[in-house]
């Protein structure tokens, strides 16, 4: 049996972003991302200052927009601000949304080539079929990375993934 320490292969992928970073910075490109928050949660919370923590790390541009006292039109209205916006290159809708948010509508009005989070039915859709994939979702890509760091290959393999949130 293989223990996978997350935490160190994590740290060494991190190592290899600042180069990544600086040459969009050479090109002019400041990395940007907008996280759009709609409820109180302290999980949701201690999520996003854990990303916002990673991304002021790295040098991106991180924007927290609060929107727990809005409707969906307002959030609606916002991502569709966003997807026009050429100064933001990544949109991350903090999940869960309040009680009678439509879920579906609010992820799929993101644009798919902003969509950090690879929900967007598209996205979805491209990560099913192997196809031209823009974005993983986040858990997912990490199992990935995690395999492709200690170069297991699980072709024909049972695997059981234990986490803690």
């Amino acid at each position: 049996m293989i223990i996978l320490d997350g935490n160190k292969a994590s740290n060494d992928l991190l190592k290899k972003l600042p180069s990544r970073i600086a040459f969009l910075k050479s090109k002019n490109v400041i990395p940007s991302i907008a996280v759009i928050l709609a409820n109180d949660s302290i999980e949701s919370m201690t999520y996003i200052q854990m990303k916002k923590k990673a991304c002021e790390k790295l040098g991106i541009n991180f924007n927290l927009y609060n929107y727990y006292q809005s409707n969906q039109s307002e959030i609606l209205s916002l991502i569709k601000k966003l997807n026009e916006s050429i100064n933001y290159h990544a949109i991350f809708v903090q999940l869960p949304l309040p009680k009678g948010f439509d879920k579906n509508k609010i992820l799929s009005s993101i644009d798919p080539n902003k969509d950090i989070d690879g929900l967007h039915p598209l996205n979805l859709g491209k990560l099913f079929q192997n196809n031209n994939i823009n974005f993983i979702p986040c858990t997912p890509r990490g199992c990935m990375d995690l395999l492709d760091y200690y170069k297991i290959n699980v072709k024909s393999k049972n695997i059981v993934i234990v986490g803690s949130s």
